[in-house]
């Protein structure tokens, strides 16, 4: 718009069809130049032949000097414009100033991390129980602004219903299926991060309640099979998964060599560093004396497992979490 503004009637502006930063600039004598608008302060794309029109908001004097200076095009939002061509040099301060248009923000992902404690509460109680954004925030400790894009979000997926009623709003689960569902297709217990190690594990069962010796005061919690034998025993295992509250790969690096457990790719235990650091915690409990990830993230981590994992899956959806949604399984 500015360009067009600055180089009517001398010059012609067209923008390239299929692109929002490639114009066309015919001039006198129908001399065409093709430029490249780049936002100032990023690198130039290529090709690197093309003429470039440096976009600049509000920009102080001493930066559209330098530009001058430089033989530089600009276009400065504030209202003025610099083009160098071969043919045509345009340098003008007086045009009215552009405000760009709003950029949209992007909807909300319920299933990032801190999102997903929002679904989290709404899949942990009985269908059809209805709350509102401040109280969802409350049990999710998701600050409300979030919450109302997670809502906004899981509305226009049509996984939640939603509800405005003056200025009260409430969201509530009619079906929950689908709402999981969506949630095991975006997500697998590969997400995390693993170290598979050698230790001297013996019976299963009894090394899991030796863990927390070796762990120390790091937070940690059994999923996958290992879990499930704790919550809902149904398939045989032999391998011990556990998440570690930890925040880069290497700290299990230290464990397992503090522990002198060596790594193996085969090895029967496999600690693992959550892709979800903050809510994987919500609702982690205490069973035969080793701590366990909620039933809901027992599910999300057997789902794509390939030792019957989506059949110990469903074995916990049916025994655990269905008969708090109220269906019979």
């Amino acid at each position: 718009m500015l360009l067009s503004r600055a180089l009517e009637p001398k010059a012609r502006v067209r923008k390239l069809e299929g692109s929002t930063s490639l114009v066309e600039l015919t001039g006198p004598a129908k001399h065409t130049e093709r430029l490249q608008l780049v936002p100032w302060g990023t690198s130039i794309p290529k090709p690197s032949s093309w003429g470039v029109v440096w976009i600049i908001r509000d920009g102080a004097p001493k930066l559209r000097q330098m530009l001058r200076a430089r033989g530089e095009s600009f276009v400065d939002l504030a209202g003025a414009v610099r083009v160098d061509m071969p043919h045509l040099v345009v340098d003008r301060t007086d045009l009215a100033p552009v405000r760009p248009p709003r950029l949209r923000k992007r909807p909300a992902d319920p299933f990032a991390d801190r999102s997903s404690s929002v679904v989290r509460v709404l899949l942990g109680d009985r269908i059809g129980r209805r709350r509102g954004v401040r109280e969802l925030a409350t049990e999710s400790r998701v600050d409300p602004a979030r919450v109302s894009r997670v809502v906004r979000a899981l509305s226009d997926l049509g996984l939640v219903r939603f509800q405005r009623t003056g200025r009260a709003a409430s969201v509530w689960l009619e079906t929950p299926d689908p709402l999981l569902e969506r949630w095991t297709n975006v997500y697998s217990w590969t997400s995390n991060v693993a170290l598979a190690v050698h230790a001297p594990i013996g019976d299963p069962r009894r090394f899991v309640l030796r863990l927390g010796d070796v762990l120390g005061p790091r937070r940690w919690a059994l999923t996958l099979h290992a879990g499930a034998a704790q919550v809902a025993p149904h398939a045989p295992w032999d391998r011990v998964h556990v998440y570690v509250d930890a925040t880069k790969p290497e700290e299990l690096g230290a464990i397992a060599a503090d522990a002198e457990w060596p790594a193996a790719r085969e090895g029967k235990l496999v600690l693992l560093t959550p892709f979800y650091r903050t809510s994987l915690w919500q609702g982690v409990g205490e069973v035969h004396g080793a701590p366990v990830v909620s039933n809901l993230q027992l599910v999300l981590d057997l789902w794509h497992h390939p030792e019957r994992g989506r059949e110990q899956a469903e074995h916990v959806l049916d025994t655990l979490i269905r008969p708090v949604w109220g269906v019979k399984s």
